[in-house]
């Protein structure tokens, strides 16, 4: 007879190893999460510590969806305090439209910016371009998120984002 393991670690295992490849406990400490190069069709696992607790956005992929997808939007950007506008426009749309409106639409920066934060699936008869695109979008799934301002050691089970945006939270019991 084979025993199964039915408690909430072994779930978070399974998600993140279907979901990732890996899981945080075979990649050890040492793991550089810069370096990830998912497969198609895995995700970027995420370190709690990427996530903004006050504007619930990981940073990490963000910037870096950003960067990979957009620099030439971003080079527009005149001043000296560019990340921080986006990412206060960004959460300002979120709590104004909503994610849908914002995944949808991406954000417009006063400098006449506009930044896209998800690339939609194309059909099969799209352009190679917008099927780059598709592929640029970075998922993540992140284990152990904290997230509160008020009791820093409050966590979350799991997240996962989309181009650093909260998409699920996930509390296994």
């Amino acid at each position: 007879m084979t025993t199964t393991n039915t408690k909430e670690q072994a779930f978070e295992w399974l998600i993140e190893k279907a979901l990732v490849g890996t899981t945080r406990e075979e990649r050890g400490d040492g793991a550089d999460v810069d370096k990830q190069q998912p497969e198609e069709g895995m995700f970027y696992w995420g370190t709690p510590k990427d996530m903004d607790p006050k504007l619930a956005i990981d940073r990490r992929r963000l910037w870096s969806f950003l960067h990979d997808t957009q620099q030439e939007e971003l080079d527009k950007y005149v001043g000296t305090q560019m990340e921080q506008e986006v990412e206060k426009t960004i959460d300002n749309d979120l709590r104004t439209f909503g994610l849908l409106h914002v995944l949808r639409n991406g954000v417009e920066l006063n400098n006449n910016m506009h930044l896209r934060l998800f690339f939609p699936r194309p059909s099969a008869s799209d352009s190679e371009a917008a099927k780059g695109k598709y592929a640029a979008n970075q998922f993540s799934v992140t284990r152990q998120q904290t997230y509160s301002l008020l009791k820093p050691g409050n966590e979350i089970d799991m997240v996962v984002f989309v181009n650093g945006l909260p998409l699920f939270t996930f509390e296994l019991k």
